[in-house]
This record gives structure tokens, C-alpha cells and sequence, in this order.
């Protein structure tokens, strides 16, 4: 079963449950907890109530998301950390905390954190907790999105029930971060609603993949643009199962997961605004997508589709970006066919055209 967020450092996890990892150290249920009490004492101080979070360490990432949540204050997301960006969107934030050597024009903690005190008890679990993520909108500027954390842990229900039987005794690795929703899902809230172990640090190379499964069973988050470069004739990586979302996958890129990595890749296809929608394990590039059980997809005559979620604090449902074909019997499948807007993907990221062209 899952956790919600507000339990995540319950006694319910023994102190010595381990909860990060990377090649030097591990991080305890104790520390865990403890980091979040010292980051707690010193927002605890802090007038404002948006906060940034730019962190390259999940485990930090971790400690600042929880510690802003218990706070009462917002978690803001930017989703890329490079100071045009961030001067971009500053009306969005009030204050940062960071574990890069960012500047920006307004107060800044930065990790690791060194807390003149700590406080001994978390505060009461906020109710309607949220935070803010940001997607590239059709005109250039980023749209923002409010995500309840409600929806986020739903969301980990479903894939649990889904996939659980993959989740046993397993770790979490990631190519993605988890300031996008792809990442925040499932490299973030996946395996800490489970209780499951997850790296610290982003894999960016195949060399990385080895240490990583050493001993271990690896559940590996990524995307096309990493997939495509393994490595066959390096040594092989076991892992126990592959997702890959952010763009299509071929149907050689598959089979090379295979070779590679012995084992199938299940793809995702979803959105900021929705969460999960859809998903298939690819073995021809036209294979249709089969919808989440809950998710429906309404068309409309003038070619538009609306999602209807769950996952979604919109009752009225979301308008998709995206050229649907749905097909029989019961709706329940669908083809991917292109997108609407001017958004493109280069190695899953999303480029604006009308931005390029501003």
C-alpha cells in the first residue's frame, strides 16, 4: 500500500528505513526526518510564503518539498534552473533555496544546511496542501499549474495497483528530475508513498547504470533521449523494469532496452495539467495507448478531445494539446497522431515555436 505525504515520516517507517542512496552513503528514516525539522526551524522565520526550490539532489529536493509543505507555505517548481528562467517567472516566488551557485534577486537558503536549532515536533500536515509547476505554453510563456497533493498521491495508487507486483523489494533510479511532473511522479512520489529507496543523483550516462544495479533490483525512470544511447557492447545492466515517457518511443529503441537492460519498457504518456493518461509497451510504432482505469477521453466535433480525471481538480475536465484518433470498441484505446499547438519536443523537450520566433 501507499503512504500519503503527510505520513512519509511517521513512526510508522522504522528510523533506520532506508530512504536515499548514492555511490558514498545512505540516508535513514532518522535523518530523514531530522533534516526535515532543521529546514523547518529556519522557514519557520521567513516571512513569505512562495519558495522556490532548485535542487540537483533529490534526497535535499526531498527534505525542502516536505519541510515547505509542513510549513504552510507553497513549494514553486521552475522546472529549469538557468537564470533567464528564474528572472522569468520571479513574480512567482518569494524566496529560494537552492544546492547550486544560483543568484537571484531575493533571499536564498542554501544546501547543505547548517541549523542553529531544530525543532523537536512536525507541525500538523497542512489541509489542501499544493504546489506549483510550470509547462511551456503555446505562446512561449510557461503556464503555470497548481497541483494538489492529493492528485499526486492518487496518482501513486494507481501505479501501484498497476504495477505493483514490479515494486518488490526494488530501488528507484532516474534520468529525470523531479521538478517536472514525469519525474516528481514517479522517481519522487512514487517510491517514497512505497517506502522504497531511491538515488540521489540523476543517471546521465550508461557507465552509471552498473553500480547502480549491483545488488540490487532497479527500477529505472527515463526517457527517449537516454534510452537511444545505451550501449550494447558495454556491460550489461539488469533491471527489473524500464518506464520512459516525454516523447515517442521506437520501436528499435525498445528492442535495444531489451538487449541492453533484460527487460521490457512500459511507456507513459500523460501532461502537467493531467497527470498519467495513458500507457503501452511499445513493439510497433502505431500500438495504441491503453487509457488508466478512471481517465476518460471525450471527443468533440470540432476535432478537440477533453480529458476527464481524477487526477484533476477541474470538474469540468482539460482540453488535450494532442491529435487523438480513439478507437472501438469502448473508447478505451486510442492513437497519438500529433500535436495541435506549436509546441515541438527536441530529446523530450518541449521548444515553443512562437517563442523561437518572438
Amino acid at each position: 500500500m501507499t503512504l500519503p505525504m503527510s505520513q512519509w515520516l511517521s513512526a510508522e517507517r522504522a528510523d533506520d528505513h532506508l530512504v536515499a542512496w548514492n555511490d558514498i552513503r545512505e540516508w535513514r528514516q532518522r535523518e530523514f526526518r531530522q533534516d526535515v525539522l532543521s529546514l523547518l526551524a529556519a522557514l519557520r522565520a521567513a516571512p513569505h510564503s512562495r519558495w522556490a526550490l532548485c535542487l540537483e539532489d533529490h534526497y535535499s529536493f526531498a527534505v525542502a518539498l516536505l519541510a515547505v509543505l509542513y510549513s504552510g507555505k507553497t513549494p514553486v517548481l521552475p522546472g529549469h534552473f538557468r537564470p533567464a528562467v528564474l528572472a522569468e517567472q520571479r513574480d512567482e516566488f518569494d524566496e529560494l533555496i537552492t544546492d547550486l551557485p544560483l543568484l537571484a534577486a531575493c533571499p536564498v537558503i542554501r544546501f547543505p544546511i547548517v541549523a542553529d536549532e531544530s525543532l523537536s515536533v512536525l507541525p500538523e500536515w497542512p489541509d489542501n496542501a499544493s504546489l506549483t509547476l510550470f509547462t511551456s505554453g503555446s505562446t512561449g510563456r510557461p503556464q503555470k499549474i497548481i497541483k494538489p497533493v492529493s492528485c499526486l498521491e492518487k496518482e501513486s495508487q494507481w501505479l501501484l495497483a498497476r504495477w505493483g507486483t514490479e515494486f518488490t523489494a526494488v530501488r528507484f533510479a532516474a534520468t529525470v528530475a523531479p521538478h517536472h511532473m514525469y519525474g516528481l511522479s514517479f522517481a519522487f512520489m512514487l517510491p517514497l508513498s512505497l517506502g522504497l529507496p531511491f538515488a540521489t543523483k540523476s543517471v546521465e550516462y550508461h557507465e552509471q547504470l552498473s553500480p547502480l544495479t549491483n545488488g540490487h533490483n532497479v527500477v529505472f525512470i527515463s526517457s527517449p533521449a537516454f534510452l537511444k544511447r545505451l550501449d550494447p557492447g558495454l556491460k550489461t545492466a539488469t533491471l527489473r523494469q524500464v518506464f520512459s515517457a516525454g516523447g515517442p518511443l521506437d520501436n528499435d529503441i525498445a528492442s535495444l532496452v531489451q538487449q541492453v537492460c533484460g527487460c521490457s519498457t512500459t511507456e507513459i504518456y500523460g501532461t502537467t495539467e493531467s497527470g498519467v493518461i495513458a500507457f503501452r509497451q511499445p513493439s510497433r510504432s502505431e500500438d495504441a495507448w491503453t487509457l488508466f482505469d478512471g481517465v476518460e477521453l471525450r471527443p468533440h466535433t470540432a476535432g478537440s478531445v477533453s480529458l476527464m480525471s481524477p487526477l484533476i481538480p477541474q470538474a469540468e475536465g482539460i482540453t488535450l494539446s494532442d491529435e487523438i484518433r480513439l478507437l472501438p470498441p469502448g473508447q478505451r484505446h486510442f492513437t497519438l497522431l500529433g500535436r495541435k499547438d506549436r509546441i515541438v519536443k527536441i530529446a523530450e523537450q518541449r521548444i515553443s515555436l512562437t517563442e523561437i520566433e518572438q
